[in-house]
């Protein structure tokens, strides 16, 4: 900015001074030129920092919906491991009642056998 009103504070110098205007009243003119420029870049500035502002939301809100979704995921992970550890319990009571029956139908059947 200041190279910028360095820049235009010479070639306003230059331009009043080719045109033979006295030097309070370039003084006067460069001053509000000034003004003017340095109201343009403060809006410019507002404009930047309200854009990054939103960007700033944009992510923020991003953000919490990865944040929801991965809770999300983590519930199903936490639901899947508890159905897999309640079906790996199931299937070894199937599988030691399944077992036990074999083995009772295996003493049955030795039994008969002794007796005949």
């Amino acid at each position: 900015v200041e190279e910028h009103q360095h820049a235009i504070r010479k070639a306003l110098d230059s331009a009043l001074a080719q045109k033979g205007i006295s030097d309070n009243l370039t003084k006067q003119v460069r001053g509000e030129i000034l003004e003017e420029e340095a109201a343009a870049c403060a809006r410019d500035m507002v404009l930047l920092i309200t854009g990054a502002l939103s960007t700033l939301q944009t992510a923020a809100k991003r953000r919490l919906q990865q944040d929801a979704v991965f809770e999300e995921l983590e519930d199903v992970f936490r639901l899947e491991r508890v159905a897999d550890e309640a079906a790996e319990q199931l299937l070894a009571e199937v599988a030691r009642g399944w077992i036990e029956e074999e083995y009772r139908a295996a003493l049955r059947e030795a039994a008969l056998k002794q007796a005949a």
